[in-house]
C-alpha cells in the first residue's frame, strides 16, 4: 500500500467520524453548550461590573451627605417617519434613602428633547442648585419638587472619545448640605471640580457600548 493510498485511506476515515458526529447532533450540542457558557460569562462581567457601580454610587452619596444618587445613560430608541434616530434616556443605576421614591422607577426610555434645558445647562456645569426655587425651567423645577428635592446637582458624563453618555445626579432631600460644601448659600468651585472628577470617574465602570 503506498503513501497515497493510506493518505486516502485516513481521510476517508476522518470524513465518516465528522459525519457521524453531525449526524448524532454532537457539532450543535458542542456550539449550543459554548453559545451558553459565552452568554453566562458575558451576564457575570456585566453582574460584577453593576455592583461595583453600585458600591461606588454608595459611598458618594456617604461622602456627598445626600438622599438619592442616580445615573441617566443615553441611548438610542426607534426611528421617527424620517428615518432619523429617536434619542431617549433612562436612569440606570440608584442609591436613596429609606422612603424616598425612586427616580429609576419611573424614568425609562424618556424622550431627551424633553430635558433638553437642563442637559443643556449641565454641559455647562451650571446645574448646582442649593435652593430648587432658583431653578430657571418650571418644568424642572416641579419635576424636582415631585421629587422631594430641596437641593440638587447634575453634572455631564463623558467617555474617553469625549462624548456625552448620561448625566450624574444627586438631591438632599431630608438632610442638609454640607457647610463645607457651600459658600454664601452656593456651592463651591472646589466642590463643583471634584463633584466632575468624581462622577466621571464611573464612566470606566459602566457599560455605555
Amino acid at each position: 500500500m503506498d503513501i497515497m493510498e493510506i493518505v486516502r485511506l485516513i481521510v476517508t476515515s476522518i470524513t465518516s467520524i465528522i459525519a457521524a458526529l453531525i449526524t448524532a447532533g454532537f457539532f450543535k450540542s458542542w456550539w449550543e453548550k459554548q453559545s451558553v457558557f459565552k452568554s453566562r460569562k458575558k451576564l457575570v462581567g456585566q453582574i460584577e461590573s453593576d455592583t461595583l457601580v453600585y458600591q461606588t454610587i454608595k459611598q458618594l452619596k456617604h461622602d456627598y451627605y445626600c438622599d438619592r444618587v442616580y445615573i441617566i445613560q443615553f441611548h438610542n430608541g426607534d426611528n421617527f417617519y424620517t428615518e432619523s434616530p429617536i434619542q431617549k434616556a433612562s436612569a440606570t443605576f440608584e442609591i436613596c434613602s429609606t422612603g424616598l421614591e425612586r427616580v429609576s422607577d419611573k424614568f425609562q426610555n424618556v424622550l431627551v428633547s424633553h430635558y433638553s434645558w437642563y442637559i443643556n445647562e449641565a454641559i455647562k456645569k451650571q446645574m448646582y442648585f442649593y435652593n430648587i426655587e432658583d431653578v430657571d425651567d418650571a418644568t424642572i423645577k416641579s419635576l424636582l419638587h415631585y421629587r422631594g428635592a430641596q437641593s440638587h446637582c447634575g453634572v455631564p458624563l463623558y467617555d474617553d472619545r469625549k462624548h456625552l453618555v448620561g448625566l450624574f445626579c444627586v438631591d438632599w432631600v431630608f438632610t442638609e448640605v454640607p457647610d463645607n460644601f457651600l459658600t454664601n448659600n452656593e456651592f463651591t468651585d472646589e466642590y463643583k471640580e471634584n463633584f466632575f472628577i468624581q462622577a466621571n470617574s464611573l464612566v470606566k465602570l459602566i457599560k455605555t457600548n
